[in-house]
């Protein structure tokens, strides 16, 4: 009888052991894949980030806003005010996260303020992809270092972009980067458009604003 019960509690704790060994490594592995799904879809927003970047710091310091008045901003209130951000100037097309070719009048790093709920998709390394809904925000920071917001037009705006998904495992992830005028890299695009400033004359240097919207006062 001794033996016998001696017989079910090994049996028992055999038992316990490999459940405890299998939640373990189901654990683990549900870990790897959360981390894999985070990183995958940081990767995705980092992505959208170099995208907004890559765009003109203002619609003032883009090639067709500098034709228009054929110079360089050279004040900061000569930038856009932050209630024009994302609306004034994008276009009806608004901004494609994924094909930025497909709305080329998203030329400027504020048009991208306001996007709410755009479809990104992620893929993972197992050829899957999952669907990922985007906000982004702009805003201007008095410099790179301390982002502290401003309520006036500066040198510096800051990109909040959020990716939210049932797949994440907190539901979302957020990165920030602060994005800074330059006006050598704006002139350096001016150029590779239209030439030298002030050598360029379609008609609407002096009067015509080519379309680009004044900024509020």
């Amino acid at each position: 009888m001794q033996q016998t019960l001696l017989g079910v509690l090994a049996l028992v704790l055999a038992s316990l052991m490999s459940f405890n060994q299998k939640r373990s490594a189901t654990n683990n592995y549900e870990r790897l894949v959360h981390n894999e799904i985070e990183l995958a879809v940081t990767g995705s927003l980092t992505h959208v980030m170099e995208m907004v970047g890559s765009r003109a710091f203002d619609e003032r310091t883009t090639p067709d806003g500098i034709d228009a008045i054929q110079a360089l901003p050279e004040n900061d209130d000569e930038f856009f005010q932050e209630d024009q951000f994302g609306h004034a100037d994008r276009g009806e097309g608004g901004c494609d996260l994924g094909k930025p070719f497909l709305t080329p009048e998203c030329d400027d790093v504020d048009d991208a303020d306001g996007i709410k709920g755009q479809v990104v998709h992620t893929e993972l390394s197992t050829g899957l992809t999952i669907p990922v809904l985007v906000d982004i925000d702009v805003e201007y920071v008095v410099d790179r270092e301390v982002q502290t917001r401003s309520d006036l037009p500066t040198r510096h705006k800051l990109v909040v972009i959020r990716g939210t998904s049932s797949h994440l495992p907190n539901g979302s992830v957020q990165i920030e980067r602060v994005f800074s005028y330059d006006p050598l890299e704006s002139e350096m695009d001016y150029e590779s458009r239209y030439g030298p400033i002030g050598t360029h004359d379609d008609g609407s240097a002096g009067g015509d604003d080519g379309g680009v919207i004044n900024p509020t006062p």
